[in-house]
């Protein structure tokens, strides 16, 4: 009797993504609660294009590009479960459903790592990681920041995890664009440059 072939395991490929798209939006619609205006699909979906832009400018292949893409549409759906360690509970998630779509154990790995990897201070150890890290924060040096930053402080409040003055927040995010570093070879050369600008403007408003 012949013995049975293993089948091969799947990769992430362009259909999976989609439906994946439709997948977290319906979690985060569902469970994500009120409070998280920043946290959001709308973020979800920036870090996603994002991620797509430094994935293609720095030259990945479509297999690492696509595990880029999925390591974005899940690094924050574990807010649905808890703010503080979301990272820990998105890796979970991501696990499950990626196990459950028999991929690859290779490519859970990838994204596994990429997630984990948000954790402030991030810690990207591979340019998966790395670009992912980057999308998430792209935000810094984005003509928007100053918007999407009050939602921030609002979500902030409403969590109970900080109650910051604008002045306050601004002075905590002086702090944290002196520390914080892009990773990737495009965050270096063109986002550093427009962060720069940022931390200029904040400066402007505070006086400083």
């Amino acid at each position: 009797v012949q013995a049975n072939k293993l089948q091969p395991m799947s990769k992430i490929t362009a259909q999976i993504i989609e439906q994946t798209k439709a997948y977290v939006f319906d979690i985060l619609d569902k469970d994500l609660s009120k409070a998280c205006v920043f946290h959001s699909w709308d973020h979800t979906m920036d870090v996603y294009n994002n991620s797509m832009i430094i994935g293609t400018e720095s030259d990945f292949s479509i297999d690492d590009l696509n595990a880029l893409a999925m390591s974005a549409l899940f690094h924050d759906i574990g807010y649905v479960e808890t703010y503080g360690g979301h990272e820990e509970v998105s890796v979970l998630m991501a696990k499950d459903y990626l196990a459950g779509l028999e991929i690859d154990p290779i490519y859970i790995e990838r994204v596994v790592e990429a997630i984990e990897a948000t954790k402030v201070p991030q810690s990207p150890k591979n340019l998966i990681s790395k670009a992912l890290c980057d999308a998430d924060l792209m935000h810094l040096a984005k003509p928007d920041y100053f918007e999407r930053m009050e939602l921030l402080r609002e979500e902030w409040k409403l969590t109970g995890r900080a109650d910051l003055s604008e002045t306050d927040f601004h002075q905590q995010s002086i702090v944290f664009f002196n520390f914080h570093t892009f990773h990737t070879k495009y965050g270096r050369k063109v986002l550093a440059v427009k962060k720069e600008a940022i931390l200029n403007q904040i400066k402007a408003v505070l006086n400083v």
